[in-house]
């Protein structure tokens, strides 16, 4: 089996109490460490997020942890309607694109007078 989570004994004098360090190359760039103050804690770590990895992929372990919170209860809230995150985002953008071509109430008003008075309608009519 291949560890993606290698820990090191780490020494830095302006850290004194942190002896090993979890090292992971986990999301394919940048290297990620994690300090602690005993083997056993960072080999508990290092075992945990090995299951973790197992048991999400490369995916889901780079999936921040806020998101996945927010879209669990999200989808709490939609499920006594019968809806998905999926659902309410396409609502949402729908909302959104609606919401950008907005005009305010006077400018609608002005182009509504113009459009009749350039269709040849009466003034009445107009509401001039």
């Amino acid at each position: 089996m291949t560890r993606n989570f290698r820990i090191k004994k780490y020494k830095d004098h302006n850290r004194p109490k942190l002896k090993f360090v979890v090292r992971s190359n986990v999301t394919g760039g940048k290297w990620e460490r994690r300090f602690f103050e005993t083997q056993a804690e960072a080999k508990t770590y290092a075992a945990q997020k090995e299951i973790e990895l197992l048991n999400q992929g490369t995916e889901g372990m780079n999936f921040p942890t806020e998101l996945r919170v927010m879209a669990h209860r999200a989808s709490e809230q939609l499920e006594p309607y019968g809806r998905t995150i999926a659902d309410a985002a396409q609502f949402y953008v729908k909302h959104l694109a609606a919401e950008s071509r907005s005009i305010p109430l006077r400018q609608a008003v002005d182009e509504l007078i113009a459009n009749r008075r350039d269709a040849g309608f009466s003034r009445r009519y107009c509401g001039i």
